[in-house]
């Protein structure tokens, strides 16, 4: 973390950011535990509703595309098709 510029000098450092990655909150310290963060955390948003969060990891994100490669059979009867037509026409 320290090294994308993070202060990682707290024991330990929480961060809280929002989906623009800017920082909405950052402690250097759980002293207060759990409920401290928690307090936190509901000054940030009074109108938090628990029921609403996303685990990211669960969420169905789409496949990548299939690359578009061409078999190289494809490229063999096209190259034929280019020389055919190159060097198969009339002659003058």
């Amino acid at each position: 973390m320290a090294r994308v510029g993070f202060v990682t000098a707290g024991r330990p450092t929480i961060y809280v950011q929002d989906a623009t990655g800017r920082v909405l909150h950052r402690q250097d310290d759980y002293d207060d535990g759990p409920e401290g963060l928690a307090s936190a955390l509901r000054e940030l948003d009074p109108d938090y509703r628990p029921e609403a969060d996303v685990d990211l990891r669960k969420v169905d994100v789409p496949a990548p595309p299939r690359s578009m490669s061409v078999p190289w059979s494809a490229w063999v009867l096209a190259g034929a098709g280019v020389l055919i037509y190159l060097f198969g026409g009339k002659k003058a």
